[in-house]
């Protein structure tokens, strides 16, 4: 259970989020809705632990901090692959496992990246395939609580379908998210709205 705790966050030095209190189940999916752009960003990074803010989010008692994040800009490791920059996630979580590399594969493969680019260092993918590669790596690790940042932004329909799939598969199987809702089809993947 994600428990958010007389949450404040504020942009400009105005609160776009006064003492929200919020229970998130695992395998649930919450959306940042309203506002603008960037105070849905903010309001996402403080959830993950990496914005300033007031009050406490936590994870079953403890200080909870994102397991896998999508930023807008995708903080991806330009000198690796995509299939590193996707492996990453998993050496910080608990180190990769021998069966791990084909369930990456499947990951890149499910998100419509094309096989012929999963072995070519990330700076040299487009926007959307970039993109594409940073939502792998954060829902590579099962379980977890990922903060995704506009995680569709820069993808076409059948690739967007395909990111909103895999979003809903990594809830069913137990990763509690929280993402940035853009428009009604980020609205309807979501179980429940924090409207700023």
């Amino acid at each position: 259970m994600l428990n958010i705790d007389e949450l404040t966050v504020l942009t400009a030095g105005h609160p776009v989020v006064s003492s929200a209190s919020l229970r998130v189940p695992w395998g649930r999916i919450l959306g940042v809705a309203g506002a603008t752009p960037a105070a849905r960003t903010n309001v996402l990074l403080a959830i993950a632990g990496h914005g300033p803010r007031e009050g406490t989010i936590r994870i079953d008692g403890r200080e909870a901090s994102a397991t896998g994040i999508v930023t807008r800009d995708h903080t991806l490791i330009g000198s690796l692959t995509a299939v590193e920059n996707v492996a990453v996630s998993l050496f910080v979580a608990s180190g990769p496992q021998r069966d791990d590399w084909p369930r990456i594969e499947t990951l890149l493969g499910a998100l419509l990246l094309p096989e012929a680019s999963w072995h070519n260092l990330v700076e040299n993918l487009s926007g959307g395939q970039q993109q594409r590669v940073a939502l792998a790596r954060a829902l590579v690790v099962r379980h977890g609580f990922v903060c995704l940042d506009a995680p569709v932004s820069e993808l076409d329909a059948d690739s967007t379908r395909a990111a909103r799939d895999r979003i809903r598969a990594a809830s069913d199987e137990g990763c509690t998210v929280v993402m940035t809702v853009q428009g009604p089809g980020d609205e309807s993947l979501c179980d429940e709205i924090l409207r700023l």
